[in-house]
């Protein structure tokens, strides 16, 4: 004679057999049975990354005949974790792949890969373009770069060939400004982009009339707070057709360094800048003693540290001339 039964759970269970014959004899035995559950366990996680750290979690792990005792993780970058939840910064951007191998009660694995993506958050810096004039005139007014869109960075440089100041539109933040005495002042904003500005026009006052310039440059991917981290000036009152802008220490790994010139000249009518440089701007105005512009900027991002003054050089000598080295920082 046979049986079968199904026990709810693995263990040691005593199982007893009675038969009785004819004449209603009986007799039992006895007999413990050792019970294995046949588990099949199944790895999944969950992530959820920030820049350069995930988090991981095993918790929808399961498990049909045991309980699982041990998460291992493998992050793919050489680095290992163990529990149900568990979290690793990278060293550095890329895609990696994660392993999963959960153990049970049973000595049953499995194991489970996701591909993970991280990034240092930062993002890159882009020229989006520029518009200049150089006149003689008590207000001067240049259009928004085509293209500039809500959230990038724009630098407004002006300049007038007196100790004048020029004034700002409102809602412009000041940056430096630099005079060679009473014959050259220039000075720069700066302002995060609005729906407001696109389209639109940014126009300085002089007060009176004057010989002045004014550039508005337009950056994407700089910092929604603060796109110029920091300014150097320096000024020339030394005839000289060579000027060159100061250096300026660099924090940030992504951020780009933007150079500007300004030089008061009867007979300037072109820059060259050195090598390596892009040219971003310039505008030259007419007759005696006009102002002569020049913006460049290092086309990419500069390593963190000293970033020394770069030269330009123009075709006349300037009586007086101002430079500024701006650090453009990385959203």
């Amino acid at each position: 004679m046979t049986a079968s039964h199904t026990f709810a759970g693995a263990g040691t269970y005593p199982i007893s057999l009675t038969v009785t014959d004819s004449l209603s004899r009986t007799s039992t035995i006895t007999q413990p049975v050792t019970v294995v559950a046949t588990s099949t366990p199944l790895a999944a996680f969950s992530t959820t990354c920030s820049q350069l750290t995930c988090a991981v979690d095993a918790s929808g792990s399961t498990d049909s005949g045991a309980t699982i005792t041990s998460y291992a993780w493998d992050f793919g970058d050489t680095a290992t974790g163990t529990g149900v939840t568990a979290s690793h910064t990278y060293s550095g951007p890329g895609t990696y792949t994660v392993a999963l191998t959960v153990t049970d009660s049973a000595s049953q694995t499995s194991t489970v890969t996701h591909q993970v993506t991280v990034s240092s958050g930062v993002h890159a810096i882009t020229f989006v373009g520029s518009s200049q004039t150089a006149a003689n005139a008590a207000t001067e007014t240049v259009p928004v770069p085509g293209g500039a869109a809500v959230g990038d960075g724009l630098v407004l440089v002006a300049s007038s060939a007196s100790g004048t100041v020029p004034t700002a539109p409102p809602g412009w933040t000041p940056v430096a400004t630099a005079a060679a005495g009473s014959t050259l002042t220039t000075t720069v904003w700066t302002r995060v982009a609005t729906a407001g500005d696109l389209a639109g026009s940014v126009s300085v006052s002089y007060g009176a009339l004057h010989k002045g310039s004014l550039q508005l440059l337009a950056y994407a991917g700089t910092s929604a707070t603060t796109p110029v981290q920091l300014a150097a000036t320096a000024v020339n009152t030394t005839s000289a057709t060579a000027e060159s802008t100061p250096g300026v220490s660099v924090s940030g790994s992504a951020s780009w360094v933007l150079s500007l010139w300004e030089a008061k000249s009867s007979g300037i009518t072109t820059w060259t800048a050195a090598a390596g440089q892009t040219l971003r701007s310039s505008a030259f105005g007419s007759g005696g003693a006009h102002l002569s512009s020049l913006a460049t900027d290092s086309g990419g991002p500069v390593a963190a540290g000293s970033y020394p003054g770069e030269s330009a050089t123009a075709n006349a000598s300037a009586g007086s001339a101002t430079t500024f080295a701006l650090v453009l920082a990385a959203a």
